[in-house]
């Protein structure tokens, strides 16, 4: 069944003020700043949603400083139970708040990496890529996430990749407004020349991988 967008507004309404007369309406309009900044990062408007998302949780995090120190833990329990599923071995890379990676105008040359950071800001030409080894690996993990990706058709891909809240968006997802959870591998991968196995994981994220 698919609900009404009266039936939606009613719903929410009613979910505001429920919130409003429990928890104060200084923490329901926070919420609200809360869920508009993850839908505006979900569209793909990263800074402005992550603006309204840290405005949002801050005022929470000042009123109710157990609740969301509990959140926090949650998420941190899952970026972690995510992190120990990643690709066998240790690979090189860096973790802390923000990683901010960019590779799209220059040729470069590309290696195995891992991260676990709280945000995350991803653009990578692979198409200008020189890779170091025939397989690569890529593995990164956080709370909030933006990565744009253009691999070359002529390499073979294996994607495992998972975001709650956001979307992940690619030409075989099967529907074309993107899913949460994408798990999918080239069929003739061993056999392609490169090869590129991607481990992806947010709480709230958007993927997107674009063929070159």
């Amino acid at each position: 069944m698919v609900l009404s967008r009266n039936a939606i507004l009613f719903a929410a309404a009613a979910l505001y003020l429920a919130l409003g007369f429990t928890a104060g309406f200084v923490t329901a309009n926070a919420a609200l700043v809360l869920a508009l900044g993850i839908e505006l990062f979900r569209r793909g408007r990263s800074q402005r949603g992550i603006v309204l998302m840290a405005g949002g949780a801050l005022v929470i995090l000042i009123r109710h400083f157990v609740l969301f120190f509990a959140l926090m833990v949650l998420a941190a329990a899952v970026i972690l139970f995510e992190a120990r599923r990643s690709p066998p071995g240790r690979l090189p890379g860096r973790h802390g708040f923000y990683l901010a990676m960019r590779r799209e105008e220059e040729n470069w040359v590309l290696q195995p990496f891992s991260s676990w950071h709280l945000i995350g800001d991803v653009r990578l030409d692979l198409t200008r890529a020189m890779p170091e080894e025939p397989e690569t690996v890529i593995a990164l993990q956080g709370l909030l996430g933006d990565v744009h990706l253009l691999v070359p058709e002529d390499w073979g891909l294996w994607v495992e990749a998972s975001v709650p809240v956001g979307r992940i968006k690619w030409q075989h997802a099967p529907d074309d407004a993107g899913v949460n959870r994408l798990v999918w591998r080239t069929p003739d991968y061993e056999n392609k020349r490169f090869r590129l196995r991607l481990k992806v994981f947010y709480l709230v994220g958007d993927v997107k991988i674009t063929p070159g």
